[in-house]
């Protein structure tokens, strides 16, 4: 036992982290400020993400193609979970974009990937966005932070 307010540090560590305010919510498509956005960055994944240098690099996608000038196709790496255990599925991202979508969310990508028309499962493991017309920023735009996937609520 440590002393009256000390944390012993684990085999696994213990991560102490400084910012410079409170997050008002870590809720990974309704936070907007600086410490939520650091915090989210740490918890939640994303279909693909910017790198060093400007990269794009798949992140929870194993792959992904344009199939047309509407159409984006994204196939997810095998083997991932969530925190619980349960596999990642093309449904926790369909329900994660419904989400990001909906005005009432406020999730600070929606005015970057509003042309999405509808993000539908073909598979378990494959997601298929449609736009409403054509956006050569869309993968970049995807790639953003706070395209955030989050399990599906059960």
């Amino acid at each position: 036992m440590g002393k009256k307010g000390f944390i012993p540090r684990t085999l696994l560590g213990t991560l102490i982290m400084g910012l410079n305010q409170e997050s008002a919510t870590i809720d990974p498509h309704r936070s907007r400020d600086g410490a939520g956005t650091q915090i989210k960055g740490m918890i939640y994944s994303q279909l693909i993400k910017y790198y060093r240098g400007r990269q794009i690099v798949n992140d929870l996608a194993e792959s992904y193609e344009q199939t047309d000038d509407l159409t984006y196709v994204f196939k997810l790496r095998q083997g991932v979970k969530f925190h619980d255990g349960a596999d990642l599925t093309a449904d926790d991202v369909v329900a994660s974009y419904t989400r990001i979508l909906n005005k009432e969310t406020g999730a600070s990508v929606y005015p970057f990937i509003n042309s999405i028309e509808s993000v539908t499962a073909t598979d378990p493991a494959t997601i298929e966005f449609k736009l409403a017309s054509p956006f050569t920023a869309f993968i970049g735009a995807l790639a953003l932070p706070g395209n955030y996937i989050a399990q599906k609520a059960n």
